[in-house]
């Protein structure tokens, strides 16, 4: 509330959860499935891309989508999260710096 609004952690991508069913069709892991990143964003200095797969986000294994929320709500902007990402069969660690939501 300093600058008069509620600043917001922000990872920078759209996405929808993949749950157990589907992962077990598409031969995937349960997580969310990243459908777009904002240029400039944390997750795309982090390199996260489309068809990624967050897995896990500070530490906590993502079993639903309000997993991430919650995770990044307890966080503020500026904070590095470490996440886990499957892309094309591999994982793999990023650092995400949390910025700012701009609504």
């Amino acid at each position: 509330m300093k600058h008069g609004y509620v600043s917001r952690p922000y990872i920078g991508i759209a996405g929808t959860f993949i749950d157990e069913e589907q992962a077990k069709e598409y031969g995937v892991p349960v997580g969310v499935g990243v459908q777009e990143v904002v240029r400039g964003s944390g997750a795309d200095l982090a390199g996260i891309r489309p068809g990624d797969i967050i897995v896990e986000f500070d530490g906590k294994k993502l079993t639903k989508f309000e997993d991430l929320q919650e995770a990044k709500e307890k966080r503020k902007v500026g904070d590095i999260v470490k996440a886990k990402v499957w892309r094309d069969g591999r994982y793999f660690d990023v650092r995400i710096k949390l910025t700012e939501q701009i609504r």
